[in-house]
C-alpha cells in the first residue's frame, strides 16, 4: 500500500514537472535579427524606425472587451546594412505589434496595409526575415498615411522616436494643408 502512494506520489511529481517546463518554454524570449530594405531596389535603409509591443489580452469580464496588458514594448533603429535585433516570445498567448517607418516611406505594419488596412496575410516573424518598405507616391494620401500611422499603436509614450517621426508627419500634413488653402 506504501508502494502505491509513493508510485501516484512520483508520477505526480513527474507530470508537475513536465506541465511547468513546457509553461516556462512556452514564454521563452530569444533575439532575432530583421533587415528593413526598399521594396523597389532591394538596398539596405539605415536608420529606420521599429517599434514593436509585445502584449497580452487580460479578460475582466466575460463578454466585455479585454484589456491589453504590455509584456515589453521597444524600439530599436536599423543600421547602415538595414539590420536590427527584435524580441520574440514563444508563447500562444503573445501578440506582437511591430510598425517600421522612415520619412519618405510608407509606414509599414505586421498588422495591416496601407492604404486599404487589409489585414495582412503574409507576416513571419522569424529569424533572418525581410521588411520592404514602400516608397511615399504622389498619389498616395498624406491625411490617410497619418491616420494609418497613428492607427498603429505601438506601446511607446510620448518622447519615443517613433512618436517624434509620428509628429513631423502631422505637422507636414498641417502645412501642406495651409498651402491648399
Amino acid at each position: 500500500m506504501k508502494k502505491q502512494g509513493v508510485k501516484w506520489a512520483s508520477l505526480a511529481a513527474i507530470c508537475a514537472l513536465v506541465v511547468l517546463s513546457a509553461f516556462s518554454s512556452a514564454c521563452a524570449r530569444s533575439l532575432i535579427t530583421a533587415r528593413i530594405v526598399d521594396s523597389e531596389t532591394g538596398e539596405s535603409i539605415k536608420e529606420a524606425i521599429v517599434a514593436y509591443s509585445w502584449y497580452r489580452e487580460k479578460l475582466i469580464v466575460p463578454g466585455l472587451p479585454t484589456e491589453e496588458v504590455t509584456i515589453e514594448a521597444g524600439e530599436e533603429i536599423s543600421g547602415d546594412d538595414g539590420a536590427l535585433k527584435i524580441p520574440k516570445y514563444l508563447s500562444l498567448r503573445y501578440n506582437l505589434r511591430m510598425v517600421a517607418y522612415k520619412q519618405g516611406y510608407v509606414c509599414w505594419s505586421n498588422l495591416y496595409i496601407f492604404p486599404t488596412w487589409e489585414k495582412r496575410q503574409d507576416f513571419q516573424l522569424e529569424d533572418g526575415m525581410i521588411i520592404h518598405l514602400e516608397r511615399f507616391k504622389e498619389n498616395f494620401s498624406k491625411e490617410k498615411h497619418v491616420n494609418f500611422f497613428g492607427g498603429m499603436r505601438t506601446g511607446l509614450t510620448e518622447g519615443s522616436r517613433l512618436s517624434e517621426a509620428f509628429r513631423q508627419e502631422r505637422i507636414l500634413l498641417q502645412s501642406k494643408q495651409r498651402k491648399t488653402k
